[in-house]
């Protein structure tokens, strides 16, 4: 079974950081605990160990050549798109957005008024049907003979 324990509490007691409260419960269970008390000797060690190490320092030339490699990579290597503009990018993208919004709210507004126009002028001239122009005498003189009669005078039969 895996034992679980509190690692800022731990971290806390090698540091030398606990309050008093939480360091007098620690230490009732280092008591209660082997395990604890050896993880807890392990790590007090290699603290120590760490800061008995001597002090070395850099290289003179450290970040000279750090600066001379940043400035190759810079160079030489290609730059992601959302690295080379970060803000601009974005910019330019919103930009458009707001540029095709402008041109459909015109493309509407075009239509409506186009629209409107026609009905405004289609609605000027009479509702109803244009009336045919009435007949002349002798084609409502053909209409109206029946079937099958003699023609009227004047009318010759087809």
């Amino acid at each position: 079974m895996a034992d679980r324990y509190d690692e800022n509490l731990i971290l806390g007691y090698v540091e030398g950081d606990l309050a008093p409260a939480d360091r007098t419960r620690l230490e009732k269970q280092l008591a209660e605990n082997p395990r604890l008390r050896n993880l807890v000797a392990d790590l007090v060690q290699d603290r120590a160990d760490l800061r008995s190490l001597p002090a070395e320092a850099p290289p003179p030339d450290l970040m000279d050549r750090i600066t001379q490699r940043l400035e190759r990579d810079m160079l030489l290597e290609p730059v992601a798109e959302d690295l080379r503009y970060p803000a601009g990018g974005r910019r330019w993208r919103l930009g458009r957005v707001v540029v095709y919004s402008g041109i459909a709210a015109m493309v509407l507004l075009a239509l409506g008024l186009v629209t409107q126009t026609l009905i405004t002028t289609l609605g000027t001239s009479s509702p109803t049907m244009p009336q045919p122009a009435p007949p002349s005498e002798g084609a409502q003189a053909k209409r109206a003979a029946p079937i099958g009669a003699p023609p009227a005078e004047g009318q010759t039969s087809t």
